[in-house]
């Protein structure tokens, strides 16, 4: 039987990246956008792929997500919590609507969606969270990060924790936040070093080698440990 992953942000930058790739080694893919058509125009009608509509803002679109899944008896070996947003702004002009923006996508709708789904992981799935090094309080205090990815970055340690309740509440799952570093994708930008065609195997070789030992644990793309 084929295997098969489900892929959140689908639609651009990583997560085209992701299911560019597992379709190319023959799983099934689920991939959550809020324009399904276009992305299976973009993969070319690929006979493998599934295109759900999923707009992690809204709390009903997940339960549609979730509900169209369920009905669909599928079983899971891979969950990739990839969609996630950056709203930047300076000390000084922060705003509550920013902050809860990005923990209501970053957060809480991974929550939501893995609560939902879990009866189609199998044992011994991986659930990896696409977390960042700015989500690392250590590197924060240490590198004196810029204020201006403040709900970015705390909401993103929202996410790790998230893993590690994960981690706990699925002991026969593999539950692992990484950041994949700096990549060329419009969050990340035309200046930074990597372009997604040269991390994603890179990546995904790493989720492929962290098993149950390193559940709950925080990783690069490399599968090196990152202090909370």
């Amino acid at each position: 039987m084929d295997k098969c992953v489900l892929i959140t942000g689908a639609n651009r930058g990583l997560g085209l990246g992701f299911c560019q790739h597992y379709l190319a080694l023959g799983w099934r893919v689920y991939a959550c956008c809020r324009e399904p058509q276009l992305l299976e125009e973009r993969l070319q009608n690929h006979s493998k792929l599934l295109a759900v509509s999923l707009d992690l803002s809204c709390n009903s679109s997940i339960e549609q997500c979730v509900n169209l899944i369920l009905s669909s008896s599928s079983q899971f070996d891979l969950l990739i919590n990839n969609a996630g947003i950056s709203c930047n702004a300076d000390f000084g002009q922060w705003c509550a609507e920013d902050f809860e923006q990005s923990f209501r996508i970053n957060a809480i709708a991974p929550a939501l969606l893995v609560q939902g789904l879990r009866e189609t992981l199998k044992p011994a799935a991986k659930i990896v969270q696409l977390s960042s090094g700015l989500a690392s309080a250590s590197n924060a205090l240490s590198q004196k990060a810029s204020d201006a990815f403040a709900s970015y970055a705390m909401s993103k340690a929202a996410l790790n924790m998230l893993s590690a309740k994960l981690a706990a509440n699925l002991p026969e799952q593999v539950v692992l936040s990484m950041s994949p570093g700096w990549v060329r994708t419009q969050m990340g930008g035309a200046d930074a070093p990597e372009s997604v065609q040269e991390l994603v195997p890179k990546f995904c070789s790493s989720i492929e080698r962290l098993s149950a030992e390193h559940s709950g644990g925080f990783f690069d793309e490399n599968g090196e440990v990152i202090a909370f």
